[in-house]
């Protein structure tokens, strides 16, 4: 790193640092604490990749000033994705990432002993407090599609396809995540393969194409 590379991301660094050594951040109680947890969690990152693209010359300072509030959107849709994907193994590592309001029905759901209701409460868990979590994940994703229609494409390694790998990506896992048998099987879900990937190239390499 030189040391203007190295000085952003120790800026950064410092920034979420300090914000996760508050308490409030920790204990997550409702969305605006899921938004805040967001933003120190992958929000600042977005701002981080900015200030090295503008630092490496593939962002003029215009580009990054508009770039910047959509870059953080970015960052908050990808760590959405990771915290539902992530929902079970949080709650078994005593971790809370979104208000317990929506993970403990879920939770007294999966762990019910008679079958039958089991599936009726997961049932309905899915219909209201999953698909709440879902929704707001998905409609965070079609937010951050703005920081990828800015970000100016080259050819043949732009920071635009890297950006669109990383969307498409997500999007797969969260397509995946999204159904009952998700929460019946306490998190399990289809991984991308290498197939997947490989269609994902090819998307990415669309729509950094059509962005010239």
């Amino acid at each position: 790193f030189n040391s203007e590379l190295k000085d952003i991301f120790l800026k950064y660094a410092q920034r979420m640092a300090k914000g996760f050594s508050s308490e409030d951040i920790q204990k997550v109680k409702n969305m605006r604490d899921v938004d805040k947890y967001c933003y120190y969690a992958a929000a600042l990152v977005g701002g981080a990749i900015q200030e090295t693209f503008l630092l490496r010359g593939y962002l003029t300072n215009r580009q990054y000033n508009e770039l910047i509030t959509p870059a953080r959107r970015m960052g908050k849709a990808l760590q959405l994705a990771n915290n539902l994907r992530d929902l079970f193994e949080d709650s078994q590592n005593g971790l809370s990432r979104w208000p317990n309001q929506y993970v403990e029905p879920i939770m007294n759901a999966i762990n019910e002993n008679d079958e039958t209701i089991r599936n009726d409460k997961i049932k309905k868990v899915y219909e209201d407090e999953f698909k709440y979590m879902a929704g707001y994940t998905v409609s965070a994703m079609l937010d951050a599609v703005e920081y990828l229609d800015k970000l100016p494409a080259g050819a043949p390694y732009s920071p635009k396809i890297f950006t669109s790998l990383g969307l498409l990506g997500y999007s797969v896992i969260v397509g995946r995540v999204v159904n009952k048998e998700f929460i019946g099987s306490r998190g399990n879900y289809c991984k991308p393969n290498i197939h997947d990937g490989l269609e994902i190239l090819d998307l990415a390499g669309y729509i950094a194409k059509e962005g010239n």
